[in-house]
């Protein structure tokens, strides 16, 4: 049953990917400067839209994201993504140029977090991880992808280095402590405390957390 169900998930990924693939032919055209109509690129993004919504479930358990919220009005565009109910990432296009301009900015539940990760100062590595993602100008559409994949695979690591911790905690004893504080303002550290409880021995390990960016 596994199998089977792996091969229809392949199955679909690739029919995913080729409409995908059409949708960055499409608007690679308007970034060449081939006349095609506004209304035409409306109704491309329009059904390329409702096509992924329709099977956005095929995927959803290789995403950290769900698609939220979509708004369209003359000449500006919105949507919206949750990241676990613990960022919300959004961007506006622009719609009325030729080349259509996009931005994206972000949102971090800080009470989600601290409620999903509680007692390690979750809320700051979020803070200092993202601090330099929360706006951002694409000179296309096309960037918005990528802006995407750079979130999730940040949310990604960020998640998997809390989930060891909680995991970490549960299976060692003598880890005590585990909280993310930041040094000089800025510095993100993980600071991990064992303790041997029969003699009191305490050892502090301060870990470097910068490669989390």
């Amino acid at each position: 049953d596994i199998c089977e169900k792996v091969i229809i998930m392949k199955q679909e990924l690739n029919v995913l990917d080729s409409k995908i693939r059409d949708f960055c032919e499409f608007y690679s055209a308007i970034c060449t400067g081939h006349d095609i109509s506004k209304k035409d690129v409306m109704r491309s993004l329009e059904c390329n839209v409702k096509s992924a919504m329709k099977k956005i479930h095929i995927r959803q358990d290789m995403l950290l994201w769900k698609l939220k919220d979509i708004k369209s009005k003359p000449g500006e565009h919105f949507i919206e993504l949750n990241y676990l109910d613990i960022i919300s990432q959004s961007f506006t296009i622009d719609g009325d140029e030729k080349l259509a301009k996009a931005s994206a900015s972000y949102s971090i539940s800080h009470e989600t977090v601290e409620r999903v990760f509680p007692f390690m100062n979750a809320s700051m590595a979020f803070d200092a991880i993202f601090a330099s993602k929360k706006s951002f100008k694409a000179v296309d559409v096309g960037g918005l992808w990528q802006t995407i994949q750079e979130m999730s695979f940040l949310f990604g690591t960020l998640i998997d280095v809390l989930q060891e911790i909680q995991l970490c905690r549960a299976k060692l004893r003598n880890l005590s402590f585990a909280r993310f504080h930041c040094v000089n303002g800025s510095q993100l550290h993980l600071q991990l405390t064992f303790l041997k409880y029969t003699s009191g021995l305490k050892v502090v390990v301060l870990l470097d957390m910068k490669d989390l960016k």
